[in-house]
């Protein structure tokens, strides 16, 4: 065999490994997205972290058949997939209709959207939700078909004399209260003894915080006395109220506290976690 045909095969030979390896590659990523994605429901639009990149998708926490999600939403679409995502072939949960409207409008007790949910398999209509801005806890019901959108607020946090911030609206880095996922928030810290505190919040992400506008969760008499283990009624205020009505919460002991606000059952509680 000539050095031209040897050189020639060889050629021929390193190509088809590169091909074979290519496509080694191309299959144990298909894989990898199909166990990402197996027996997952999964967020994909333009209101969603993701966008449109289906290897992006943003997978909920499945809880009894029923899957969850709890975060923030930009203004967009959206649509629910079903394990791996596939604008082709994959089988998605959608609107009836484009462009169905999902008004973000958080109030206490607030009751969460529930629309139908179109099953769709390897094609047919591409209907999408439109999304306003907003925090919201997503849930997608298979058995039920059906999607809603729970409105929550997007941050709070705890005021006063009594918390470490004090009344300074930028010093409240540590005052901040955890959200979970079904939209109650909690605070643990040090509290000083015979002091105030509230509860102020954004609404929205982007919001500012300021005493004349913002929301406030305030109690329904002045100086309650805050008492481990109870939960006290709070009320809800758009904005500050005029003075009389102002109300705070009072502590007793100083120590660590764990602080619990529900904001849509309009609840306040307080656990003692070491006192002096």
């Amino acid at each position: 065999m000539s050095i031209k045909m040897r050189l020639m095969l060889f050629g021929v030979c390193a190509l088809n490994a590169f091909c074979f390896a290519a496509c080694d590659d191309m299959l144990a990523a298909q894989k990898d997205l199909w166990e990402k994605y197996r027996g997952k429901m999964s967020i994909v639009g333009s209101a969603a972290a993701g966008g449109w990149d289906l290897d992006q998708a943003v997978v909920m926490d499945e809880r009894g058949g029923v899957f969850v999600w709890t975060g923030t939403l930009a203004e967009g679409e959206v649509k629910f997939a079903w394990q791996k995502p596939d604008f082709s072939s994959g089988t998605w949960y959608m609107a009836r209709s484009q462009g169905e409207r999902v008004s973000w409008d958080w109030a206490p007790g607030a009751a969460a959207r529930v629309f139908p949910a179109v099953y769709i398999a390897r094609g047919g209509a591409d209907n999408n939700w439109q999304v306003d801005a907003g925090d919201y806890r997503v849930t997608v019901d298979r058995a039920e078909r059906s999607a809603a959108f729970s409105p929550l607020l997007h941050e709070v946090y705890i005021l006063g004399d009594a918390t470490p911030g004090g009344w300074d609206l930028d010093a409240l880095s540590d005052c901040r209260m955890i959200r979970d996922a079904d939209g109650i928030f909690s605070w643990t810290g040090e509290l000083t003894a015979d002091g105030d505190l509230k509860c102020i919040c954004k609404k929205k992400s982007g919001d500012s915080l300021d005493f004349g506008s913002s929301p406030q969760f305030l109690a329904r008499e002045a100086d309650t006395p805050l008492e481990d283990g109870m939960a006290l009624p709070v009320v809800y205020a758009a904005s500050t109220p005029e003075d009389a009505a102002d109300f705070k919460f009072k502590t007793g002991s100083a120590g660590r506290w764990t602080i619990t606000l529900d904001p849509d059952a309009l609840t306040l509680s307080a656990a003692a976690r070491s006192l002096p």
